[in-house]
């Protein structure tokens, strides 16, 4: 018997429209769209926000592409080696970081900053690493936030490992919401296709674990098109291993806070994991080493322009009263101060001594480091005692 496969062209693929299962709130001008199926579950957390919850929203928003913007300058003035922009996802990662409790864990990949902002990680520490000076930046326990994950996908399992530990801590479905915590965990489209993001998805499901899968669906994994990922999105795929899937609009950051807080309710309660694939787009480069003009046409980047979440977020704002225009001004003005502090505490990060690289690779001492260490050390020496020759 012979099965026929093709993969079908990009032209056939809207990258640009999420679907009717998309959970949406407002539209790309700030409207309030009307409850429906897709919405209606999530309707009532939305309905409950204050105009200080849309307000501290907005900040967030604002501050952290701001955030985000200083570190793409600080690397393309050679401050920084690498950066990976986060522009275009910040109703993603915020929506999300602010449905997290105190006691909940996030892990993050390498562009979660948002997250991170929300968790109360100073913005600097994120720099760090991709300045060479420490190797992280963070004590992930004092803000419940991993370090970023590189290896793409791995992130996933670490997450669903932490979860399954939670249930044995006792501290899932005790119905006391000050303790029940639960896990989220952050990738990309592209992470979808890895193996251990899919074995994750088998832990976590066999074991009813409490974590929260976010994708964020931005349509590219570096330069290849998701539909070279996978051939039906990330939400339909969660039924495959036995939990529920949802798609949000991740530029709208109250459908994307209204569906990531049921989600991790759920799996404090005792109810185990969820997929939730925010449907957002990737405005600027995978990295700043990376030249997205290379494979993706401009007319896509301009219709997701329109679909700005801070600009759906304002107009949003002023359409409901929940703020006047001293508010916009005085967070412009926060986030001026905010990237001159970014700037000038980046550039201020003291130079680590080089042996420093071998500490702390592992928990305990370990002879193969130990001995690389001194062979690295003699190394050091020996131009210093050449030079003195």
């Amino acid at each position: 018997m012979h099965h026929e496969t093709s993969v079908a062209p990009s032209m056939e693929h809207d990258i640009t429209d999420g679907g009717p299962e998309m959970v949406q709130f407002v539209d790309a001008d700030g409207n309030r769209l009307a409850t429906c199926e897709a919405n209606a579950p999530y309707a009532q957390i939305v309905e409950d926000m204050t105009s200080e919850d849309a307000q501290a929203m907005y900040r967030d928003l604002v501050l952290v592409r701001r955030m985000d913007a200083e570190g793409h300058a600080l690397q393309r003035q050679g401050e920084l080696g690498l950066w990976p922009s986060l522009l275009g996802q910040e109703a993603a990662q915020v929506g999300a970081g602010r449905a997290l409790k105190k006691q909940d864990y996030a892990f993050p990949g390498y562009r979660e900053h948002g997250v991170a902002w929300c968790r109360g990680v100073d913005p600097v520490n994120l720099l760090g690493m991709f300045r060479g000076v420490n190797h992280g930046g963070w004590n992930s326990n004092e803000n419940n936030f991993h370090l970023y994950t590189i290896v793409i996908g791995n992130q996933m399992l670490h997450a669903t490992g932490y979860a399954m530990g939670m249930q044995r801590d006792g501290v899932v479905g005790t119905g006391d919401p000050e303790r029940d915590a639960a896990v989220m965990a952050f990738t990309g489209d592209g992470g979808t296709a890895q193996g251990d993001y899919n074995e994750a998805m088998v832990f976590a499901s066999v074991a009813n674990a409490p974590v929260v899968f976010f994708v964020q669906n931005n349509q590219w994994a570096i330069s290849e098109p998701n539909y070279k990922q996978f051939r039906i999105p990330p939400y339909q795929r969660a039924r495959g291993f036995g939990f529920p899937g949802v798609r949000v609009d991740g530029n709208d950051v109250l459908a994307v806070y209204a569906v990531s807080k049921a989600a991790m309710d759920a799996a404090r309660a005792g109810q185990g994991p969820t997929l939730i694939e925010a449907f957002t787009y990737r405005m600027g480069a995978h990295t700043t080493s990376d030249d997205p003009t290379k494979y993706r046409i401009a007319s896509e980047v301009d219709i997701w322009r329109e679909k700005d979440p801070i600009k759906r977020m304002r107009g949003f704002m002023e359409t409901k009263g929940h703020a006047d225009p001293a508010f916009f001004e005085q967070v412009e003005a926060e986030a001026d101060e905010l990237a001159a502090r970014i700037r000038r505490e980046c550039q201020q990060m003291p130079d680590p001594e080089p042996v420093t690289m071998f500490d702390k690779v592992y928990a305990e001492p370990h002879p193969v480091v130990d001995a690389e260490r001194e062979a690295f050390v003699a190394y050091q020496a020996s131009f210093v005692q050449g030079g003195a020759n």
